[in-house]
């Protein structure tokens, strides 16, 4: 049981802290402790004022950035794809303004917009794969695909990958889009893919609270891009990842692609489509691919470069 001695130390004790206190707050301590916070505070204000100045100096220098580049890509991209054909081939969660803004600048550049494709999200479901083994063998018997192909890909990605490139003929990518698109795991904008020679694919992050799944999509989904690329002709896969990376929860399709070199054989990537150094990047990326060079461009930290190189257009 605890006495009347303990409770009077106790009080006692409290008392003696105040004194203390009240003492050194009154003699060597007077005026201290309030200046020092004083001056921190004014200090941080200080600080924060300068960093806003500079957020805005370096926001406007991006807006004079972009400003100046939209301004000048007519002339810089006018005709360089003059005779080109490019299907786009849009995944999943891709921003339509940006796939809009995209054709826009392939057009300025003097491409002629064939195919759109989009992928639908059962294309990489897990309960799918029965539907999409299905249709892949249905497709690659109506094009004329060799059974064993000796690619690492899946099949359904070749079966695509063959229909945009209309192997077999015009009907039998005909029959064979329409299979895709009867089996729900993508729509187009035509009922007969155009006969294109360039591809551009479009992504954006998968989103998913479980990482596995997500990359397992994200795979799946640059998979396709590196299908086309195989085959033959420039392919550019594209998003939208910026300097600061993919969010929480999310997986970048593009910097799957750039982990993996048997998907980035033969295939560029552009991770800035979000701006208009990006959009641009695509059309010189394609550029560079028709004279053999391969790379990442973008802002991101595992971009080779921020865009390529092409003789006659760009300098080192």
């Amino acid at each position: 049981m605890i006495d009347f001695r303990y409770h009077l130390v106790s009080i006692l004790s409290f008392f003696l802290a105040l004194a203390v206190g009240i003492a050194l707050g009154a003699g060597p301590l007077k005026g201290t402790i309030p200046d020092t916070i004083t001056k921190e505070v004014t200090s941080l204000r200080s600080d924060k004022a300068a960093l806003n100045s500079q957020l805005s100096t370096a926001n406007a220098g991006t807006r004079a950035r972009d400003a100046y580049i939209t301004a000048t890509e007519k002339s810089v991209l006018a005709g360089r794809l003059a005779g080109q054909t490019v299907d786009l081939v849009v995944l999943p969660g891709a921003d339509k303004g940006l796939v809009s803004t995209l054709k826009s600048t392939l057009v300025l550049a003097s491409a002629t917009i064939g195919t759109t494709v989009t992928l639908d999200a059962s294309w990489a479901a897990s309960d799918m794969a029965a539907t999409s083994d299905r249709i892949a063998t249905e497709v690659s018997s109506a094009l004329g695909l060799p059974a064993g192909t000796g690619s690492s890909l899946p099949l359904v990605d070749q079966a695509l990958a063959g229909t945009l490139r209309r192997t077999g003929g015009a009907a039998a990518t005909t029959t064979a889009l329409k299979a895709f698109t009867d089996a729900g795991l993508l729509h187009a904008d035509a009922d007969v893919p155009a006969a294109a020679n360039a591809f551009v694919v479009v992504g954006a992050p998968v989103v998913d609270q479980v990482q596995a799944t997500r990359d397992a999509e994200a795979r799946a989904y640059a998979s396709v891009a590196a299908a086309l690329a195989a085959g033959g002709g420039p392919t550019v896969l594209a998003s939208d990842v910026g300097v600061a990376g993919p969010a929480d929860n999310t997986t970048s399709v593009v910097e799957v692609a750039r982990g993996s070199s048997s998907l980035t054989h033969g295939l560029s990537t552009v991770d800035d489509i979000g701006v208009p150094l990006g959009q641009a990047t695509v059309v010189i990326a394609l550029l560079a691919l028709a004279s053999g060079t391969v790379g990442n461009y973008g802002l991101s930290g595992d971009a080779s470069a921020v865009f390529p190189v092409v003789p006659g257009l760009t300098t080192p």
